[in-house]
Parts: C-alpha cells; structure tokens; sequence
C-alpha cells in the first residue's frame, strides 16, 4: 500500500524522508547557531519559543507584519520589523512563520518576506516536525511519520471520496502536512462553509439542523445564506458563555421568520453526559480540558434528539469531534442526516473522522472542502442521495 501514498503525493516514500531530514536538520542548525528567526509573536510564536528553549537551543529574534507589535517584548526578545531584523541577523537567517490562525495566509508572508531579502522560510509545522517532544502535537501539526505510517488508512479515504476535487484536496492536504507545500493547498471558499450548493440541497422548511459548535453564529449566517427559505429547526450548542452571548445576540438581529426557529442551548456535546469546566476565551478556539472557572453540562446527541429526525449535524468542537460523534451514533444511524466535521484539529483527524463517518452512513456521498488558508477549516462531507444536488 506504500506505493499508494506514493501516487497520491506525487513523491517517494524515500524523497519524503529525505526532505523530512534536512529540515530538521536546517531548522535545528538555525537553532543551535543563532540564526532562527520567529514570524510573529503571538501564542504560536511563544510556544515554539518555549520548545526550543526545552530543547537546549535559542531563536535568535522576533519580526512581526504588524507594526502595531513593533519595538514591545516578548519573552525577553524585542519584536523587530523585518527591514531591521534583517539588517541585525543577515537575510541568510532561517524565518519560521510562527502565525498559524483564521484569515492569515503563510503563501503571503513568504513573499512578503521575500520582498525584504529573506529566502529561507518555512511554516510553523517545521518547528513541530523538530520539537516534536516538546510542544507537539498542535491542531494539524504533528511529526510526518504519522502519515507514512497510516497508509492503508489514508488510501482508504482517498478511494472512498465521491469527485475529483476532494482527492485533489486531500492531496494538497497531505503535500502540505508532508512537505510543507504550500502551492498545493487548496483554494478556500469561507463563505460556503458546511451548506455548499455544489455538495447539498434539499434542507427545507421540515430539516432538523444542528450546530454542534456555534461560536457566535457564523455556521447559522451560512446556513441562511446558502439555504433561503426556513429550514424547520436549528437546535445550536455553544459552551463557551462569552460566545453563547454573540449567539443569542446575532438570534436576537435574525427575522422573527427565521428566529423563532432557532433554539440555542449553553452546553458542550460529547459521548456521555454529565458536567465539564474550562477557561472560557471567546474565541472560536476554546479548548474544553476538563479545569477552568466555568462548569457547563455535556449531553450527548442520542438523549437529546432520542426519537427525532435529524437532517443535518455540523460538528466543530475544538478535537472533541470524535467524541461528540460517538455520542451520536444511534441518531446518525437511524436518521442517515448530512455530516459536516472538522477534520484539522488533531494531525489523525484527516483521516480517522472520516473512516468513522463512513462506517456510519455507508450509502452517502463523501467531499473534502477548505474554507480558510492553511489547512484551517477543513471539512469532511457525508451527504445522503437525498440531500445531494
């Protein structure tokens, strides 16, 4: 099967290990030598900081795009412009952009540091491919071994998908995540966001839809954008509470036609039920460990809809994907409902959530889509005949 993964990435097994060596090695050269520049100084920037320290080596500097961060401190190291990080380090520096989050396109920032000299850039996932032990894995970013030893699962997917344009996106995915290839990823399509015209129709004014996941009501504005008339339900779950007011508040600004049928519940969604406390961000990354100052119920989607049709189920919830699904395999077996996931929050996710899926509606057709730069939301389709175009 080795020869599969092969043909899908358009490279041999053995020229990706090679590129895998010598990146760590250049990453860790850099490193050891003082001649590592970060890109950014936000939380990412930080913890492969906090890495490469733990490892024994040193970023030499920080260069931020937004000059409203230039000449502040972080982590004892002064945030520079690039002209000036340049002028300091030399352009023979190694950058890794250390920004990885909604709207920021690394293929940008690549050229834009090119503009100022530097022609050794990588992304973020080179610093998880080094400091492995230390500060991986993060989201999507895990060591690329996990993808040479997976091959049986991953051309399992790739057969399965319904059209060309999910293989040739799982393919960009995997060119990405196996050698940092940023000209295959995928062109994103944030405004059709789990209703694409092109994937599903037929959500009517009798579906049942649920938000599992609904930040602020973003995949809501999607749903009434792509599907016009009044869908029959909206049952949205959101836990974190700064974000389940932004909920209720963009509710509140919806048509009486439209709002009334939406039912917004203040609760996480997982495989069993009980209680769950975290730090709450309002952010769309609120990650639900088990410890913080906020307590909220955890149900399971078998319980709440035991009996009920259900249409469609979007899952978004931060790598407790799995989780919340397993909570919902009853429904999803009887009601055979579209599937929306989020298939990018853990490195396995691109290929284990859809094996799951599939195994649980065996008779839907199966898409892969982006919908923002960088292997960011990236969606795995399971969409029933009845509901395809």
């Amino acid at each position: 099967m080795t020869n599969v993964l092969e043909s899908i990435v358009g490279v041999s097994l053995a020229e990706m290990r090679a590129y895998h060596t010598a990146t760590r090695d250049a990453v860790r050269t850099a490193a050891s030598g003082g001649n590592l520049l970060l890109v950014g100084s936000g939380r990412m920037a930080q913890t492969i900081v906090q890495g490469v320290h733990a490892a024994g080596a040193d970023v030499a500097g920080l260069i931020e795009y937004d000059a409203r961060f230039w000449g502040s401190e972080v982590l004892g190291f002064e945030v520079l412009p690039p002209a000036e990080a340049a002028r300091r380090f030399g352009t023979d520096a190694l950058c890794l952009v250390a920004v990885w989050s909604p709207n920021h396109c690394y293929a940008e920032t690549k050229h834009w540091l090119g503009c100022f000299g530097f022609t050794h850039v990588l992304p973020a996932q080179a610093a998880f491919w080094c400091f492995a032990d230390q500060i991986a894995p993060y989201y999507s970013f895990g060591v690329p071994e996990l993808y040479l030893d997976c091959v049986d699962e991953i051309a399992a997917v790739h057969a399965r998908l319904t059209d060309a344009e999910s293989r040739a996106q799982l393919r960009g995915m995997l060119r990405w995540r196996l050698l940092l290839d940023e000209t295959a990823l995928p062109t994103p399509h944030p405004t059709r966001i789990y209703f694409d015209g092109e994937l599903i129709r037929g959500l009517g004014s009798k579906s049942c839809v649920v938000d599992i996941g609904a930040y602020t009501g973003d995949t809501l504005q999607t749903l009434l954008r792509w599907c016009g008339n009044p869908i029959g339900r909206v049952v949205a779950y959101e836990p974190d509470p700064v974000n389940f007011a932004g909920l209720k508040q963009h509710v509140g600004a919806i048509p009486a036609v439209f709002r009334d049928r939406i039912e917004c519940r203040q609760a996480a969604v997982g495989a069993t039920t009980g209680t769950i406390s975290f730090e709450p961000s309002g952010k769309p990354g609120t990650i639900m460990n088990g410890t913080g100052s906020v307590t909220v119920p955890c149900v399971r989607i078998d319980d709440e809809f035991a009996g009920q049709q259900l249409d469609y189920l979007k899952f978004d919830v931060e790598g407790f994907e799995r989780e919340a699904l397993e909570g919902a395999v009853a429904t999803v077996m009887r009601c055979q409902p579209a599937l929306g996931l989020s298939i990018y929050h853990k490195p396995a996710d691109l290929f284990q959530l859809p094996l799951h899926a599939m195994s649980l509606c065996p008779g839907h057709r199966y898409h892969m889509r982006a919908h923002d730069d960088d292997g960011i939301d990236f969606i795995f389709y399971a969409i029933p005949p009845r509901m395809a175009p």
